[in-house]
């Protein structure tokens, strides 16, 4: 009976079943992992990723707001004072993003919408708002203090160039060094940096984001519609001259 045990094979013997019965359950666990890790980046991706359940800058009520919000209902957010560039006077289509410096969906937008701006110039206004993702992102809260700062100085879309080419280098010391490069005084950037000046504001647009109804970045609102995700160029562009050709037909007279 001993000589038969001790022949047995290994996954026949006690310690063999447990090692099966672990690396099972290890694999199983492994499995469910990697299908988590799928499915967050593809709705990161696409702008879905619900990021009201870790945000925790944002007032309750905002985000018990965004929960109750659907595509139906979304609210189109204001203008207020950011920062914008294209046509303000008369702009047959307005896009208000809502983007993080630190997100790589944003950086993957970032030549799109330069071609969108220098295309459509003449037609589109395009407005930038903060939404920074603080959990997933260390240098985003700074990062759009500093654009913020920037826009104190005529600079801000030199340093959001500057901050998107150079995405994986975002310290506070990275960001004083680009403002200078781009052109800034370096003193007024550091002291209102520093101080923190615009910590709220880029709050204020954070909670505006929620309530709107965005969920990541980064998300459009072109003409009050809004359009979650890093969007391809030429979808962007049909888009874009849809509005704008209904924008002329109401100007024909009936």
């Amino acid at each position: 009976m001993d000589m038969q045990l001790l022949a047995a094979p290994w996954y026949r013997r006690w310690w063999g079943v447990l090692i099966i019965v672990i690396g099972s359950l290890l694999v199983v666990l492994a499995l469910v992992f990697i299908g988590l890790v799928f499915t967050i980046y593809r709705q990161v991706k696409t702008g879905t990723l619900d990021y009201s359940k870790y945000a925790s800058s944002v007032s309750k009520v905002a985000l018990e707001q965004a929960q109750q919000l659907d595509d139906v209902n979304t609210i189109a957010p204001t203008l207020d004072d950011d920062p914008r560039i294209g046509n303000s006077v008369n702009p047959r289509v307005t896009i208000i993003a809502f983007e993080d410096f630190q997100c790589p969906f944003c950086k993957e937008s970032f030549p799109v919408v330069k071609e969108m701006i220098s295309k459509y110039s003449d037609d589109m206004l395009f407005v930038y708002r903060d939404f920074p993702i603080a959990y997933i992102h260390a240098d985003a809260q700074k990062a759009a203090e500093a654009g913020e700062c920037a826009d104190d100085q005529g600079k801000f879309w030199e340093l959001h160039d500057m901050i998107y080419t150079n995405q994986e280098r975002m310290t506070v010391d990275d960001l004083k060094q680009y403002a200078v490069q781009v052109g800034m005084s370096g003193r007024d950037f550091d002291a209102c940096l520093d101080s923190g000046k615009y910590e709220q504001e880029v709050k204020n647009d954070l909670q505006d984001g929620y309530n709107a109804g965005v969920t990541g970045t980064p998300t459009f609102f072109i003409n009050g519609i809004r359009v979650p995700g890093a969007i391809p160029l030429d979808v962007f562009d049909a888009i874009v001259a849809d509005e704008i050709q209904k924008s002329l037909l109401q100007d024909i007279p009936k």
